[in-house]
C-alpha cells in the first residue's frame, strides 16, 4: 500500500502529459469547450502532483524530471494551437522558456544542479495563465486587455528566472572546477574575514561607548525627599 501511495504523484504527472496531448487536438478540431476543460484539468494536476509528493513524502529524482518534462509538454500544447490560429505574441514566452530549458539542460549535462527558486514557481503560474489567455484572445478579442499585462509580467518573471538560472550555473560551475582542498581554503578565508569583521565591529562599539562615557554629560538623578 505504501509503494502504491508513493506512485500517486507520478501518476498525476503522467495524467497531465496524456491530457496535454489530447487538449490541442480537441481545440484544433473545433471542440473548444472540452479542450478548455482538459486544459484546466491539466493545470490542476500540476498542483496535485506537487501536493501529493509533499503529503506522502514521495519526492524522487525521476519524479522531479518527469514533472519538468510534463510542464514543457503542457506549455507547448497551448502555445502551438495559439500560433496556428494566429496569436504571434505567444512567440515571446516560447523563446524565453526555451532559453530557460536550454540553461537547465546544459547544467544537467555537466552534472550541475540548479535548484528552482521561488521566482521560477511564480513564473510558472503566470506563464500558464498567459498561455491560456493567449489561446482565448483570438476567439474573444476583448481578452487582449488581460493578455497584455499578463504577458508583460510573465516575460519579466521569465527574464528573472533566466538570470537566476545562469547565476546558479556560473557559480556551481566555478565550484566544480575548484579542487576540494581549494574550496576548504576559501571557506577558511571567508570564516576568518567574517570573524575579523565581527571583532572590528565590536571594537568600534567599545570605542563609541568609551567616547560616550567620557564626552556626554552625565545625568544625575535627584533623590526624592520623603
Amino acid at each position: 500500500m505504501k509503494k502504491f501511495k508513493k506512485l500517486l504523484p507520478n501518476g498525476a504527472t503522467f495524467f497531465r502529459i496524456i491530457i496535454s496531448l489530447i487538449a490541442p487536438i480537441l481545440f484544433l478540431t473545433g471542440f473548444t469547450i472540452p479542450a478548455f476543460i482538459t486544459y484546466v484539468l491539466a493545470g490542476l494536476s500540476d498542483f496535485l502532483d506537487g501536493y501529493l509528493a509533499r503529503k506522502l513524502d514521495a519526492h524522487s529524482e525521476f519524479g522531479r524530471k518527469l514533472d519538468a518534462t510534463s510542464d514543457k509538454i503542457f506549455a507547448l500544447s497551448i502555445v502551438i494551437p495559439s500560433l496556428i490560429i494566429g496569436n504571434l505574441l505567444m512567440v515571446i514566452p516560447l523563446i524565453l522558456e526555451t532559453i530557460i530549458a536550454s540553461i537547465s539542460l546544459i547544467a544537467k549535462r555537466k552534472n550541475i544542479n540548479i535548484i528552482t527558486k521561488r521566482v521560477g514557481k511564480i513564473k510558472t503560474c503566470f506563464l500558464f495563465t498567459t498561455l491560456i489567455l493567449g489561446l482565448i484572445t483570438p476567439l474573444i478579442p476583448a481578452f487582449v486587455y488581460l493578455l497584455i499585462p499578463s504577458l508583460v509580467i510573465t516575460s519579466k518573471l521569465q527574464c528573472e528566472t533566466i538570470k537566476t538560472y545562469y547565476n546558479d550555473y556560473k557559480h556551481n560551475k566555478i565550484s566544480n572546477d575548484i579542487p576540494p582542498i581549494e574550496i576548504i581554503k576559501q571557506e577558511v578565508k571567508n570564516d576568518q574575514k567574517q570573524l575579523s569583521s565581527i571583532k572590528q565591529t565590536q571594537k568600534i562599539k567599545n570605542i563609541a561607548n568609551e567616547v560616550a562615557h567620557y564626552c556626554l554629560p552625565k545625568v544625575k538623578t535627584k533623590k526624592k525627599s520623603m
